[in-house]
């Protein structure tokens, strides 16, 4: 795979001699850089090849660069649900539907799971670091020790109607969810901005409400959906927007995956997999509403004991 230009400064070879030199080595998705200010690969067949040292060098841009195209799957941590899901999670980089007929209280219970996962996970989601180099100055011990914060997540809810102690009982941090509640007719360009800044690892885009009252233009959502998976492609970011499916249109929204919700009991909803970009379609599958207690969620994470601040 052939690196950016303007990532290199030079790619020769010299009588059996391979430089390859990089003054600024930046490899970039959703926030992620990698920085070398002097990364140098020498090997001389006359010295017998590469050194120890240098292998290993080679060796971490390697894995950076696997890193970088790989397909990143953000798992729920909950087994009931992740085992729907075709990847065993959702794919960043792309905008996934979740349609809902009826109340729509188990999408939104899926959308805030799949925040609690963004947020505890996130911090540790990084590509192979490059050897420091040995100039570079040394964390102290209470900057190196400290633990890192965790991503923000961004919940776009035009209908007001989401709630706050219950958003701290599915276990999200709400000090690192940003909830926005634009007027209807701005929905589209908020999600956009929002997605455009890089700031977040999930994006939750309301357009039904707890009632399904919302006015919301399916033909302008054709477009806006691909500014949005344009928006995050390259990035460790998924959107997740909730539709109605009683406003369904003949023509559905270009998104890589679509979830279909409907409520089957007062205890359970049935979740099916109505589209996904390689075929992967599914039946119905049952699930217990019990299954987005913070007890099943198996990321090993304390939940938050309160929820101050909220608006």
């Amino acid at each position: 795979m052939a690196l950016p230009a303007s990532s290199l400064e030079s790619l020769a070879l010299r009588g059996g001699d391979l430089t390859l030199r990089g003054s600024d080595l930046a490899l970039r998705s959703g926030g992620l850089a990698l920085r070398g200010t002097s990364n140098t690969l020498r090997g001389t067949s006359s010295k017998g090849g590469l050194s120890e040292k240098d292998l290993k060098t080679a060796a971490q841009l390697h894995a950076a660069l696997e890193f970088q195209h790989a397909e990143r799957v953000l798992g729920l941590g909950i087994p009931a649900l992740d085992e729907v899901l075709p990847q065993r999670g959702l794919l960043e980089g792309s905008v996934v539907e979740l349609q809902v007929r009826g109340a729509s209280g188990a999408a939104t219970s899926f959308a805030l799971c799949a925040c609690r996962a963004a947020q505890h996970r996130a911090h540790t989601l990084s590509a192979p670091a490059l050897s420091a180099p040995a100039s570079a100055p040394k964390l102290s011990g209470n900057s190196a020790n400290r633990e890192p914060e965790r991503n923000w997540c961004a919940f776009v809810d035009p209908s007001a109607t989401l709630f706050a102690p219950g958003v701290a009982r599915l276990g999200v941090d709400l000090s690192r969810l940003l909830v926005v509640r634009p007027e209807v007719d701005a929905v589209e360009r908020t999600a956009i901005r929002i997605a455009e800044a890089k700031a977040v690892s999930l994006l939750v885009v309301d357009l039904r409400g707890a009632l399904g009252g919302l006015a919301v233009s399916h033909h302008r959502w054709q477009k806006t959906v691909r500014r949005l998976a344009l928006a995050v492609k390259q990035l460790a970011t998924c959107v997740l927007l909730i539709t109605p499916a009683e406003a369904r249109a003949s023509l559905p929204l270009p998104v890589a995956m679509r979830l279909e919700f409907s409520r089957s009991s007062a205890e359970s909803f049935e979740v099916r997999v109505g589209k996904e970009r390689t075929g992967r379609v599914s039946a119905a599958r049952t699930i217990q509403l019990s299954a987005f207690q913070w007890s099943a969620f198996e990321g090993g994470f304390a939940p938050p004991a309160r929820c101050e601040g909220w608006r």
